[in-house]
C-alpha cells in the first residue's frame, strides 16, 4: 500500500486572556482545526495530525520535534502569535521541510514571515466563507507539495544569501548589488512609516492576495449567471455581501460591458453610467482594460472611498485586476486601493 504524506499542524490550542475579546468562544482553536485545516488538509490527499491528537503520556517538547522531523508537511496557523507555535516553526525551518503559513484576518503576520506567501482567513468561520476557504487552501497545499525546486526553502535561500555576502566581500559588483537588492526587501514593513508627503504602511502583499481571491470568486460565480438579468447586479452583490466583499474601503469590484458602462459597482449610484476612472495624469484605466482580455494596471488618484476622509488623503495608489468573463464580452475589474494622508 502507497504511504500517505503526512501533514504536521502548528497551531495554538487554548484561547489567550488576552484574545478573548477576538476569540469569544474558548473553542475556537479546535473549531479551525476541525473547520477548516483538517478538512482542506484531507481534500489534499494528505493524512492530518497535531499534537494533541497523540495522549500517550511523554515529553510534549520533544514529541513535537519528532513530529517535525518524520512530517511530510508542515502547516502553521500563525494566528494570535502564538510564541510556542514560533518555536516550532523555526524548527520546522531549520528541518527544511515543505510548509504552509497560513493567518486569520485578525493577526499581523510578524515582520521576519512577511515575504513569505500566507494564505488568510476569515476567523469567523462562517459555512459559505468556510467552503471556499478549505478548497482554496487545498489547493496552496497540493502547489507546495509539488515545488520540485524547493522555493519554500529557507535554508537553500540562506545559503544562497551567505554566498553572495562572500562574493560582494572579494569584490564581485554583480554579487554587491543583489545583496543591495536583499537589504532593500528585508526593510520593508508593515508598520506605518514616513513617505514623500505623509504616511502610510507596506500592504500590499495582502491586499494582492485578496484581491485575486475576489477576481476569481466572481470570475467563476459570473461563468454560469445571465449578465443581462435586470436583477444580475442586486443578485451579484449579494454574492459578494456572503463574503463580506461589500463596501470594503481597500477593494471594490466591477462588471463592465462591451460599450464600457458599468453592469455593476460597488458604488450602486455608477451602474449604467459610463466605466471612466481618470489617474493624476488623466490617462483613463480602461482604455487598458479594453486593450487585452487579461492583465493589470496602476495609477495614482487622489480621492477617497470614504467621503468624510477625503479631505484628510493626499494620494491613493491604485491597482487594478482585470479579466474577460469567459464566452462574453464582458470584463470584471477588481480595484485595490491604498490611501496615503496627508501630514498631520
Amino acid at each position: 500500500m502507497k504511504k500517505v504524506d503526512q501533514c504536521f499542524v502548528l497551531m495554538p490550542f487554548t484561547v489567550k486572556e488576552v484574545d478573548r475579546t477576538t476569540y469569544s468562544d474558548l473553542n475556537h482553536w479546535a473549531e479551525v482545526y476541525e473547520g477548516l485545516i483538517r478538512p482542506a488538509v484531507e481534500l489534499a490527499g494528505l493524512q492530518c495530525a497535531r499534537d494533541d491528537d497523540d495522549t500517550g503520556s511523554r515529553d510534549i517538547s520533544d514529541e513535537i520535534f519528532r513530529k517535525i522531523e518524520t512530517a511530510d508537511m508542515i502547516l502553521c496557523d500563525m494566528s494570535s502569535q502564538n510564541s510556542n507555535v514560533f518555536l516550532e516553526l523555526g524548527w520546522a525551518f531549520r528541518g527544511d521541510k515543505p510548509y504552509v503559513l497560513l493567518v486569520d484576518d485578525k493577526t499581523i503576520s510578524p515582520f521576519d514571515l512577511l515575504q513569505r506567501y500566507t494564505f488568510t482567513y476569515d476567523h469567523r468561520l462562517q459555512p459559505i466563507i468556510l467552503r471556499k476557504e478549505i478548497l482554496l487552501l487545498s489547493q496552496v497545499i497540493r502547489k507546495t507539495l509539488s515545488d520540485t525546486g524547493a522555493r519554500y526553502s529557507l535554508v537553500k535561500r540562506l545559503s544562497a544569501s551567505l554566498g553572495i555576502i562572500e562574493a560582494a566581500a572579494t569584490g564581485d559588483s554583480q554579487s554587491g548589488y543583489l545583496l543591495e537588492i536583499l537589504e532593500l526587501v528585508r526593510s520593508l514593513h508593515v508598520e506605518p512609516r514616513q513617505v514623500s508627503g505623509g504616511t502610510m504602511s507596506f500592504v500590499w502583499p495582502e491586499i494582492l492576495l485578496r484581491g485575486t481571491e475576489l477576481l476569481n470568486f466572481s470570475l467563476s460565480y459570473l461563468l454560469n449567471s445571465d449578465l443581462t438579468s435586470s436583477t444580475f447586479a442586486s443578485e451579484f452583490r449579494n454574492q459578494l455581501r456572503s463574503i463580506d466583499r461589500v463596501g470594503d474601503p481597500e477593494l471594490q469590484v466591477s462588471v463592465v460591458g462591451s460599450d464600457r458602462t458599468y453592469l455593476f459597482h460597488d458604488w450602486e449610484r455608477l451602474i449604467g453610467r459610463p466605466a471612466l476612472w481618470a489617474s493624476i495624469d488623466g490617462d483613463n484605466i480602461y482604455d487598458n482594460v479594453f486593450s487585452y482580455r487579461v492583465g493589470a494596471v496602476a495609477w495614482i488618484d487622489r480621492s477617497s472611498n470614504i467621503v468624510r476622509r477625503r479631505a484628510e488623503i493626499d494620494k491613493r495608489f491604485n491597482i487594478a485586476l482585470f479579466s474577460i468573463v469567459d464566452g462574453s464580452d464582458f470584463r470584471v475589474v477588481v480595484e485595490m486601493h491604498q490611501e496615503l494622508r496627508r501630514p498631520e
